[in-house]
């Protein structure tokens, strides 16, 4: 059971509670909380009734509360417009044949006594119109309509695989891709919702910094994939293949399968249409489920003359549909469409069997992805024009940064609540034997500096070399430049 809470409910709907009452051997007894109250539900079903007539074990002496009985529900709807009663549920029979059943005074004679002795204690707490009653929230048993029940904790999201990507696609749900480098933005897109997260080879560029992402190597994708495989619960982890990691179809399959045996991820992923097919069948038949990617393909962005929307003409289009469906029969099991005008990426989708992951690549795909960096306004570099920023975090965790550093300087952090102490005596041991601890350091005295419009602090000029001099002295341009080289 849940811990109880206080719930305003009116008297002439009043939830009838029931608590078990510890006896002197340990073992409890089932009565009303409310001794003016009857002994149980007048339509009580008789398996509930019969629970008022045994002991329970000490261990389950605790709070046991009721929904509310046909009787109340009842009050309820009598109350309620024709309309809104009508689409109530109906009562059940067993229920109302139970209310026309009377037990013996021999029999409920212990829980008759129980309540006598509790008499005295509950007189004077006759319900009004409005009373507060401590209630489970979770109707154990009962006929009628229970309380506001708060959503439990939803169960852990199922692995999505590829069945589920495939149920996804045949039923025409939009497959939602995010880039992740690293445990914490693998955790936080997987728990975001994202069906699949690509350990991309463009953690060179928003990770590593670097100008794009020829320098990425097998080994830095399998440590990034590792952290990320670590974050994610849910999402389908692919790892992309990094710049001539699958020049030869056994170097593909080789590496593919190192990125999965050891970097942990589902599915690989390889830039290239005809020309990667040969790599692709190896890797399907080493075991692997794998990606492809047509397009544009940064792996090759010197060969493609820089970052240029590929499949402009006709022809390009023509040669981007081949690439796609040869890497559909190699056995891929979705393909990513990189900077592809909008129709000519709707009509490859239109024509695989497989589906699309859109990135630049217009809403007529079968998914999208996007990078995380750009998602969230990480990246200081290159902004693509296909990528919106979701949110623009940098500032907000800059401004943070700032201000721990300006904590520090201040010594306000860290304060008492973030450190660690010793017992008295261990602390008298450690005097007696090194002398008492120098005192804690004086915070620093505050410079006297103007004060900039913003309220902080304005920096203080510093002197330039090149500032005009005369008979060595340097030429002051302000009152205030005055005051400031004189000490103040």
């Amino acid at each position: 059971l849940r811990r109880p809470r206080v719930v305003q409910v009116s008297a002439a709907y009043m939830v009838f509670v029931a608590v078990l009452r510890r006896t002197a051997g340990g073992c409890g007894l089932k009565v009303p909380r409310r001794t003016s109250a009857d002994l149980f539900m007048r339509d009580a079903h008789l398996k509930c009734v019969s629970t008022y007539l045994k002991p329970f074990p000490p261990h389950l002496t605790q709070f046991i509360c009721f929904g509310s009985s046909s009787l109340v529900q009842r009050r309820r709807l009598s109350a309620l417009p024709a309309a809104a009663a009508g689409a109530a549920p109906a009562v059940d029979a067993w229920a109302e044949r139970a209310a026309a059943r009377d037990l013996s005074a021999a029999e409920l004679q212990v829980q008759l006594d129980l309540q006598a002795q509790q008499q005295s204690e509950e007189e004077g707490k006759a319900a009004a119109a409005t009373t507060a009653v401590e209630e489970e929230e979770v109707p154990l048993y009962g006929g009628g309509a229970a309380p506001h029940v708060a959503p439990a904790a939803p169960p852990p999201a199922k692995k999505v695989g590829l069945h589920a990507l495939r149920r996804m696609y045949e039923s025409g749900e939009p497959l939602s891709v995010l880039t992740a480098y690293d445990y914490p933005s693998a955790r936080l897109a997987d728990g975001a919702g994202a069906d699949v997260l690509l350990v991309g080879d463009s953690l060179g560029m928003v990770v590593l910094g670097q100008d794009d992402t020829t320098e990425v190597t097998v080994s830095q994708m399998v440590h990034h994939c590792q952290a990320a495989a670590r974050g994610t619960r849910r999402a389908l982890l692919v790892a992309d293949l990094p710049f001539g990691a699958y020049l030869t179809p056994q170097a593909a399959a080789s590496n593919g399968v190192r990125l999965v045996k050891e970097g942990r991820a589902d599915a690989v992923k390889l830039e290239g249409g005809v020309r990667a097919a040969e790599q692709v069948r190896a890797m399907v038949d080493a075991g692997l489920a794998v990606m492809g990617h047509v397009g544009f393909t940064p792996q090759s962005v010197a060969q493609l003359g820089g970052y240029r929307v590929q499949g402009r003409s006709a022809a390009e289009a023509r040669s981007l549909l081949e690439d796609a469906e040869a890497l559909q029969e190699a056995g891929c099991f979705a393909v990513v469409l990189e900077m592809v005008p909008a129709p000519v990426a709707a009509l490859i989708t239109s024509k695989l069997r497989v589906p699309t992951i859109g990135i630049g690549a217009g809403g007529g795909t079968s998914g999208q992805v996007q990078v995380f960096h750009d998602v969230l306004g990480l990246y200081d570099k290159l902004s693509p024009r296909f990528s919106h920023q979701f949110a623009r975090l940098e500032g907000p965790m800059r401004a943070a940064l700032g201000r721990y550093c300006a904590a520090v300087k201040r010594r306000s952090f860290p304060a008492r609540r973030h450190s660690f102490g010793m017992s008295d005596a261990e602390t008298r041991l450690l005097e007696a034997e090194f002398g008492p601890p120098p005192p804690p350091p004086a915070p620093p005295a505050r410079a006297s500096r103007a004060r900039a419009p913003n309220g902080h602090a304005s920096p203080a000029p510093l002197a330039r070399p090149h500032e005009p001099q005369r008979g060595g002295l340097r030429l002051l341009r302000s009152i205030d430049e005055g005051r400031r080289a004189a000490g103040g």
